[in-house]
């Protein structure tokens, strides 16, 4: 018996279960729509296997670091097949609906949440002669070239009767189910305003009220208890922007996962939220590995430029109430900041040790058109000002857009973070090298190094699952298709 055509197949580059996709399928499954999911990444011939399926309408779901991946793969798509329309969705879309159809072969982007858009656009897409016009949460293409954006779509709530389950990915991609860590978010949003972040872009744009959400407690359990018998994995990471941001909630969803899972988990804190009660609950219901952003080490910054108010002993002081608990201590850092000098860049090693870090993370800025630090950094001349999405580098690790008099020497800190924060002796004693510019290069590949390393000790994997773990995850550090 031949399976019946899908509405749509979503295309998403890098291998892993994107939590937008998996609250779509929950909601369309409901009124008859079918999803099918390709993945860039694991796929030898996505035209075929796209003129296999036949959908009524092609999806992508992007990252910003993802535009020129989805400007080049769109351009193929509508080249082999000029009458199915192209809509793409996720954040990058929410943020840059009409860059997005200027730049790319897309006939619609959805700029809203897509549980409340899709299913309308399913079913325009079926007539003779489709009026996107009558969609709300959409920018369109007009026949003329034209670029439209309809009115805002109704914000999204989760509701307790639906269910978030893998089967989309698993089906197509058994592979996933043996990824050594199981993934899930309880929330959408985050009521924080850092400078570098969408999230206050987004809430600003969509409205406040209701913009932070959350499962409730009885439907994410539900949704934990129906996908572990899935996974081979021997923990769980919950990957909230912010998982312990409401306490009342975090105390009953604990609880319960203690008596029902009890799987040993990673979660995402904050400093100055984090307190000794809140690091006690965790710790008793199985967290072994908690991460919380110190960004920079320099105080200033972080308060004027990056608009995170925490002090630097307020970030000590998180750290050690996450050691006393025996909870391993994870950060993430940030570099190549406006106004960073490489005395600035140590200050950031340094706050990483006094904080007791086991794990230490860190990226280069990226730059989001939209953001305020982006808005700063023109203003600062630190960027060209034609500065767009085009300009969006891919990797977050290995490039930086802004010109910075110690650019180089601040990359060979970040490069070298990991193994001074996790071995102070080594920064007491190499410090000297990150002076070494010509480095560069050989710095990066211990970063690399240094990444999966810290994905072992976080992700409790052996070193055969580091290997899977590392070609999986080739194209992120790489910027192409792996």
């Amino acid at each position: 018996m031949t399976p019946a055509k899908p509405d749509i197949v979503i295309i998403q580059q890098y291998p892993m279960p994107y939590f937008g996709i998996l609250s779509l399928n929950a909601h369309l499954e409901r009124t008859g729509c079918r999803i099918e999911i390709l993945i860039d990444a694991l796929e030898k011939d996505l035209i075929q296997k796209l003129r296999f399926l036949s959908p009524s309408i092609i999806g992508f779901s992007v990252f910003s670091t993802e535009h020129s991946w989805l400007s080049e793969t769109a351009r193929r798509i509508h080249r082999a097949f000029p009458e199915t329309p192209i809509i793409v969705g996720g954040v990058h879309a929410q943020v840059f609906p009409e860059e997005i159809l200027t730049d790319t072969d897309a006939r619609l982007a959805c700029y809203g949440d897509g549980e409340a858009v899709l299913g309308r656009v399913i079913d325009e897409a079926k007539k003779q002669k489709p009026d996107w016009s009558s969609i709300p949460g959409i920018a369109h293409k007009t026949e003329s070239g034209a670029i439209r954006k309809n009115p805002q779509a109704p914000l999204f709530q989760y509701r307790e009767e639906i269910l978030e389950t893998r089967d989309i990915y698993f089906k197509r991609y058994p592979s996933l189910r043996r990824d050594a860590i199981c993934y899930f978010i309880s929330s959408r949003g985050c009521p924080f305003s850092c400078s570098f972040c969408y999230n206050s872009y987004l809430r600003d744009s969509i409205g406040k009220t209701g913009y932070l959400r959350r499962k409730s407690v009885g439907n994410f359990m539900r949704e934990i208890l129906a996908a572990i018998g899935e996974y081979a994995s021997p923990s769980v990471f919950f990957i909230d922007d912010l998982f312990t941001f409401d306490k009342i909630w975090l105390k009953e969803f604990l609880a319960e996962y203690k008596k029902e899972v009890g799987i040993p988990f990673v979660c995402m804190t904050r400093a100055k939220i984090l307190d000794r009660e809140t690091a006690k609950i965790l710790a008793q219901a199985g967290c072994y590995s908690a991460s919380f952003g110190i960004e920079t080490g320099n105080e200033a910054l972080r308060r004027t430029v990056l608009n995170k108010p925490i002090s630097n002993s307020e970030m000590i002081e998180c750290g050690t109430v996450l050691k006393e608990n025996g909870i391993i201590v994870r950060t993430s850092s940030m570099f190549c900041l406006p106004d960073e000098t490489l005395d600035n860049a140590l200050e950031t090693v340094e706050l990483n040790i006094q904080c007791k870090a086991d794990l230490a993370a860190s990226m280069l800025l990226i730059p989001y058109p939209g953001t305020a630090i982006t808005d700063y950094i023109k203003k600062k001349g630190l960027i060209r000002k034609d500065y767009s999405i085009r300009d969006i580098p891919m990797l977050a690790y290995k490039t930086s857009a802004l010109n910075l008099p110690e650019k180089r020497k601040i990359m060979n800190v970040h490069f070298l973070l990991y193994f001074f924060v996790r071995y102070p002796w080594t920064y007491k004693t190499f410090k000297w090298a990150v002076h070494l510019e010509s480095l560069n290069s050989l710095f990066y590949l211990l970063f690399l190094l240094g990444y999966f390393i810290r994905n072992k000790h976080e992700n409790r994997l052996h070193w055969g699952q580091v290997f899977i773990y590392a070609w999986r995850k080739r194209s992120l550090m790489t910027g192409g298709k792996g």
